[in-house]
């Protein structure tokens, strides 16, 4: 069944009759019962037929809702094992939303991929203009993850015993930021998982990095790595046995001794600054990925964009 016949089907929902007759019997007692001999209606009256007449349009407006949402099942399903889906989401309110989601599965043998990424619209549910540009960067980062797994399954005929997954989550969706997260887990013998960030700026659409979140000519790299290291020691500190960071070692050149130039981070929503690091980057690998909520107390001699 294509789109025009899912149209046709829902354009050709009949309200019953006898529903149909009750609202219109109803509509016309409220305006003309004392026109037709039959006196004024009382207050009760009027506030039933009110009533009668919301329920029905709620009822109705649900089926549109329900229809909407069978349409999206039929899209988001209807596809190969290996294919590309789309599944329309409505945007309620005038926020950038996400919008749709945009999905790849595969299984070949011993591996597999499931890699689902968000895709966002404007105020007006438009994918085009600025957010055209955000999703072309998400989609970027999938299409890497993708042609990896492609190349390795034509490498090893699909016998690396290995999968990827890729999945999305909003971080942060407030007046100013819909911030994304894809969470990246690629498993063999072990497994290792990635976080990769996007915050944009729903009043320009821009995509920010952590500088943006500065004024230019602050010192904010050194401030946010000095109160890591500081989390990082007093985590140690804590649990001396499970927790350990790649600071004070025997191998300072392994060291953390600063943020990356594409370094990942969302606000959370007491409002505070969260940085994150990948699985391995700044702690053994069976600590998983990292975060870092960064207190007021510690930015506040620098100032914010």
């Amino acid at each position: 069944m294509n789109m025009n016949d899912l149209k046709r089907d829902y354009e050709a929902i009949a309200v019953p009759e006898d529903l149909e007759s009750r609202i219109r019997l109803s509509m016309q007692q409220e305006s003309g019962a004392a026109a037709d001999g039959r006196g004024e209606k009382t207050a009760a009256d009027r506030s039933n037929i009110r009533r009668f007449h919301a329920a029905s349009v709620a009822k109705w407006a649900g089926i549109a809702a329900a229809f909407a949402l069978a349409l999206t099942g039929v899209l988001a399903n209807g596809t190969a094992s290996t294919s590309y889906a789309v599944s329309h989401v409505p945007v309620i309110g005038n926020i950038a939303k996400v919008m749709t989601f945009r999905s790849f599965s595969d299984t070949t043998n011993d591996m597999s991929a499931s890699v689902d990424t968000p895709v966002v619209a404007d105020e007006n549910g438009s994918t085009d203009g600025k957010a055209a540009s955000v999703n072309a960067d998400i989609q970027s980062y999938a299409d890497k993850v993708i042609d990896d797994y492609k190349a390795l399954v034509a490498e090893t005929s699909g016998q690396a015993k290995d999968s990827v997954e890729v999945t999305s989550k909003t971080l942060t969706d407030n007046a100013d930021f819909l911030i994304l997260g894809l969470s990246t887990t690629e498993t063999a013998a072990d497994s290792a998982e990635s976080m990769k960030t996007y915050c944009i700026q729903k009043s320009t659409g821009d995509v920010l990095s952590l500088s943006d979140m500065f004024a230019e000519g602050t010192d904010w790299d050194a401030a946010l790595t000095a109160e890591v290291q500081k989390q990082m020691r007093e985590r140690m500190a804590a649990d001396p046995d499970n927790t350990i960071y790649f600071i004070d070692s025997d191998m300072p050149e392994d060291d953390f001794t600063g943020l990356s130039d594409d370094q990942n981070f969302y606000i959370n929503s007491d409002g505070d600054l969260v940085l994150v690091f990948d699985e391995g980057a700044v702690a053994p690998m069976y600590m998983g990925v990292q975060e870092f909520v960064i207190p007021a107390e510690a930015i506040d001699s620098i100032e914010i964009r």
